[in-house]
């Protein structure tokens, strides 16, 4: 495929964005393209120190572009930017789907 003709090491998974692969972290950056409620709090432990995510987050003015810097163990330095337009990110949705195929 063209990744790899590129000689891009690509890894795809099919599961709940909202629980990220605690198996891999830590990640030097994470990217949502989808717009969460809220900051997805098991994302943001497998966010490496130094390493950053970016997702568009809903808020009363819309979704707004965030990036969320991990300083520190403990720390982190939440910046945002302008309002965009994002499909929503669907919590828990995979396992949904999974339980009624077993049906």
């Amino acid at each position: 495929n063209i990744l790899t003709e590129l000689n891009y090491q690509a890894h795809l998974f099919f599961g709940d964005g909202y629980e990220g692969l605690p198996q891999y972290a830590p990640f030097d950056k994470i990217l949502i393209t989808a717009a969460a409620k809220e900051v997805p709090t098991q994302l943001l432990s497998q966010l490496a120190i130094g390493g950053r995510m970016v997702l568009p987050l809903e808020e009363r003015v819309g979704q707004v572009m965030t990036a969320i810097d991990r300083l520190t163990e403990k720390d982190f330095h939440r910046s945002k930017y302008d309002t965009f337009f994002f499909v929503p990110m669907l919590k828990g949705r995979i396992k949904d789907e999974e339980d009624q195929e077993d049906s």
